[in-house]
């Protein structure tokens, strides 16, 4: 409840003073919490919003909501602690609490200051504290209408700054088919001012079939195609309308709508922003990696289903959105669902769509699915291998019949639709538990892609690690432009499980923590600078202890162990190209030759596809 200051109810509050005591002919004088004459008449009344001594009796009145007599002002024990009793002129008093709900919010004094008053009201008392109990009371509810009609207003002013901020236009109309709100993205989109055709009928400026109809009917309507017709004007719109009922009877509607135009833009937008994701957002250069993109590449303009399969973090969203991009469904939607993400019971329905009333909390307009979402475009079913069994045979009739039918619904629908799937587990493994439908598996694996691990392909480590640096330390506003070497060397032998989202969590960590401008072993999460090597097939403890700018290793392990290490650590990061091994070789402060020979003696071989 808001609160009321004094001046928004000392007008009325002197309206009660001057009533009672042009009634009774005697001074009255009302006081608020704050110890404020906010009313008062005869001597009371020039010193209106004066503040009164705590120690005056009003203060008890306001502490405990009780009312006072006080037959001997002065001389009372009620008196006893004003500072006021000893010159005090009133000769009979009498106090009552103003309380609204249960709160006293003033307090109201009849006095008599003569004798002759004083005896009229010890004589008439019960008449008197009858009649200024109701007076009290008069002035309690005029205060309470006045905190309500406050409430109100706020609430109001509230409502409308909300209507005002939201992105649609909103337009209320009564029973009457009267116009009462009219936001101002509804002046945008109509053309119209709110002035206009605020209090009149909205049919003299506008036309709808859908708002006619939810007046009559009071059935509300959810994202409709509908269409406002003003004076020169068709705007084609989405609409949804909630009748506003008391005893099941419309009292009015609200009409909420985007124009048509604009929802199809910010699709457009939506289709941008998932063709951005071409090729060339796969980074990384080994063999492997260059691979699995040029065979996704030469299939991405075809409408074949496509398997992605490799672990978590290896990017198969990412490879997906590519291929949409490329392909000729380019200009339409893209859209991704995760089968592992969304309970079983929910997941037809997200995956078909439902009728109205299918089940218990439906929209009574029903919904489309994830299938007619991605008409003409391509739907991505990520997770694939933890579809539910009993959803498998549905999904293997969409690619079978190019038809989808919603829940609870009995009219099949054509849907074109190009399939990506995703799954980091095996599903031939499934198949054999019965956990996954064969003749769904041959649908779905036409072209399979497989994308390896991170740690299958070290060469692409350290480009994304400078890549995701970059990235970090523009967002953080970092200075920092490369790693300390031994840090590459803790990035290159960590076994990165998590693969590529794994690496670039650790670098985004590696960038908050850092202060210097390059990235030490410090500044690495503790599970890799802690993490082991292997070395001839042999685990090393390689945890990082002291900074050894030459990058040796402990004195533990044999000087022949440690440079040949330091030179198979130096070809990771430089690769095994004749121009890789000159970078090495000046990395290492050693000449090529020398290199070579080193190469040599210390027994290091490549595996021919490492060598370009």
């Amino acid at each position: 409840m808001p609160i009321l200051k004094t001046k928004e109810i000392q007008s009325f509050a002197q309206q009660i003073a001057e009533a009672i005591s042009s009634v009774l002919d005697i001074d009255i004088t009302i006081v608020d919490t704050n110890m404020t004459r906010i009313a008062g008449t005869g001597v009371y009344y020039k010193d209106i919003n004066t503040v009164l001594p705590e120690s005056y009796t009003f203060q008890k009145v306001l502490n405990t909501g009780k009312n006072y007599f006080i037959s001997n002002p002065g001389s009372s024990e009620t008196c006893k602690s004003c500072i006021g009793k000893s010159f005090c002129k009133e000769k009979v008093t009498m106090l009552i609490p103003v309380i609204v709900d249960g709160k006293t919010v003033a307090a109201i004094g009849l006095i008599a200051l003569t004798i002759e008053l004083a005896n009229k009201i010890l004589s008439n008392y019960e008449n008197y504290l009858n009649y200024m109990e109701k007076m009290s009371d008069l002035l309690a509810t005029k205060i309470k209408n006045e905190l309500m009609l406050k409430q109100t207003l706020l609430l109001a002013q509230n409502l409308s700054a909300i209507t005002e901020a939201y992105t649609e236009g909103i337009i209320s109309i009564n029973s009457e088919g009267i116009v009462i709100h009219f936001n101002h993205n509804a002046e945008i989109i109509l053309g119209m001012k709110a002035h206009s055709i605020l209090n009149k009928n909205f049919e003299d400026k506008i036309t709808c079939d859908s708002i006619t109809k939810t007046l009559e009917t009071g059935v509300p309507l959810d994202s409709v195609h509908s269409i406002f017709k003003t004076i020169n004007r068709k705007i084609p719109v989405i609409l949804t309308i909630q009748p506003l009922k008391y005893n099941y009877i419309t009292q009015g509607i609200v009409c909420f709508f985007q124009e048509l135009n604009k929802t199809r833009k910010k699709f457009e937008s939506f289709t941008l922003a998932n063709t951005r994701y071409t090729f060339d957002y796969i980074k990384g250069g080994s063999s492997s990696i260059e691979k699995v993109k040029n065979l996704a590449k030469k299939i991405a303009p075809s409408d074949s289903t496509v398997l992605l399969s490799g672990e978590s973090g290896t990017g198969k969203e990412l490879f997906a959105k590519a291929i949409h991009s490329s392909s000729k469904r380019k200009d339409m939607p893209f859209i991704a669902i995760n089968c592992s993400a969304i309970p079983d019971t929910l997941l037809e329905s997200e995956l078909f769509g439902y009728e109205s009333g299918s089940f218990t909390g439906a929209s009574k307009s029903g919904k489309p699915g994830k299938f007619e979402l991605a008409h003409q475009g391509t739907l991505f079913l990520d997770e694939i291998g933890d579809m539910p069994l009993s959803l498998q045979p549905k999904i293997l009739r969409v690619l079978q019949e190019k038809v989808i039918e919603r829940v609870g619904g009995i009219m099949p629908k054509p849907v074109d639709v190009r399939i990506i799937a995703a799954t980091n587990r095996n599903l031939q493994q499934l198949i054999k538990k019965n956990l996954f439908r064969q003749d769904l598996y041959y649908r779905i694996n036409v072209i399979p892609i497989n994308i390896p691990p991170l740690r299958q392909r070290k060469e692409d480590i350290i480009p994304l690690s400078r890549c995701f640096l970059k990235k970090y330390a523009n967002l953080l506003s970092k200075d920092i432009n490369d790693f300390e070497q031994y840090s590459i060397i803790k990035l290159i032998n960590y076994h990165w499980p998590g693969n590529v989202r794994e690496l670039e969590n650790a670098i985004e960590y590696a960038v908050n923590i850092e202060t210097n401008h390059l990235i030490s072993p410090y500044s690495l999460p503790e599970l890799i600078i802690s993490s082991q090597s292997r070395v001839n097939n042999k685990t090393e403890d390689v945890s990082y202890e002291e900074p050894i700018p030459s990058l040796n290793r402990s004195l533990k392990i044999s000087i022949n162990e440690s440079e040949r290490q330091q030179i198979i650590n130096a070809l990771y990061i430089y690769g095994y190209s004749t121009q890789g091994k000159k970078q090495a070789a000046e990395y290492l402060g050693i000449g090529l030759s020398t290199l070579y020979r080193k190469i040599k003696k210390l027994n290091i071989t490549f595996n021919s596809k490492d060598i370009s």
